[in-house]
């Protein structure tokens, strides 16, 4: 499918350049057409055409100015200037502006055809170039996650967690670490991780990764034994409590779609929030929670604190 939008102040020569391609290319394009500079640079914020099809001489800002302007937010659109003057000024401009091809009225069924079937194949090739990036951004991108985590855990030099978060473009200055538990079954309510579930986990990691940052905004470290940590990046909180309530709750919907897609059991062990420097406690906040409890998902606030008495402090009033 490709978005197609033409601008020209003559109704005539819209309809025109319309109906050809409609009419050669069916529904494999979508036109929509504009008479005024203003009108196009506005249409094209909302339909993102893959193609334009400009006439420089518009009312209000001309064809020239219209391009500019929409090259503010789409970078991509592929320009073909439509103008009945030939000259060099306009010429030079457009190219400046990276358009395609400069084409001179009166424009002949056979020339638009030629110009659609021309840009669309540019298309194509943007597109399956986009494809290869990104198919290879998805293989970097997790060892890039892993890294930071790494760096964030482990305390290495801060500046090579900088340089993670930079790539990853991480902007929160905080964050907390939650750590997933994975077995095979639960046992008095602990999960049960044979020496096998280790390997399984290396099967189930992609799937698992792809459900955690659908439920959060993070980045997700690698499998330590039977525990993956992950670290959120967030702001401070306004409301800790309200937003502990929240957390916890989406934990625990994180772990009924991680239990229907994956064949394994699931726990979560939540630390505080702390500056990213200061990770590393909050990833062992959210161990000690995983050990001190026997809940699905518990946030270290919510650990039972069992404190010891001297003898005579008065346990029965209190």
């Amino acid at each position: 499918m490709y978005r197609i939008l033409v601008a020209d102040d003559e109704g005539i020569m819209l309809e025109a350049f319309k109906n050809v391609i409609s009419s050669t290319f069916g529904d494999s394009c979508i036109v929509e057409t504009a008479k005024t500079g203003r009108a196009v640079t506005e249409i094209a914020e909302t339909f993102h055409p893959d193609i334009v099809f400009m006439d420089i001489h518009m009312p209000g800002i001309n064809g020239i100015q219209a391009m500019r302007e929409i090259r503010k937010f789409n970078t991509t659109a592929l320009f073909y200037v439509v103008s009945a003057y030939d000259k060099f000024d306009y010429a030079k401009e457009a190219i400046d502006l990276g358009v395609e091809r400069y084409l001179t009225k009166p424009i002949s069924k056979a020339k638009i055809i030629a110009a659609v079937e021309e840009a669309t194949a540019k298309v194509d090739t943007k597109r399956s170039n986009l494809l290869r990036i990104q198919e290879k951004l998805e293989t970097v991108i997790p060892v890039v996650e892993n890294s930071f985590v790494g760096s964030l855990l482990f305390q290495q030099e801060m500046q090579v967690a900088d340089y993670y978060q930079q790539l990853l473009d991480i902007e929160e200055k905080q964050g907390y670490v939650m750590i997933i538990q994975f077995g095979q079954s639960y046992e008095n309510g602990r999960l049960v991780s044979p020496v096998g579930m280790n390997v399984k986990a290396q099967d189930f990691y992609a799937e698992l990764r792809d459900i955690v940052k659908s439920s959060f905004s993070c980045a997700v470290g690698s499998i330590m034994s039977n525990r993956i940590p992950i670290v959120v990046p967030c702001a401070l909180s306004e409301n800790p409590y309200e937003e502990r309530i929240d957390l916890v709750e989406q934990a625990r919907s994180l772990i009924t779609r991680l239990e229907d897609r994956i064949e394994a059991k699931f726990r979560v062990g939540i630390g505080r929030v702390r500056e990213m420097q200061e990770m590393e406690r909050s990833y062992r906040e959210a161990l000690r929670a995983l050990n001190g409890s026997k809940s699905r998902v518990i946030h270290i606030e919510d650990l039972s604190q069992n404190g010891v008495y001297d003898e005579e402090f008065p346990v029965e009033m209190e």
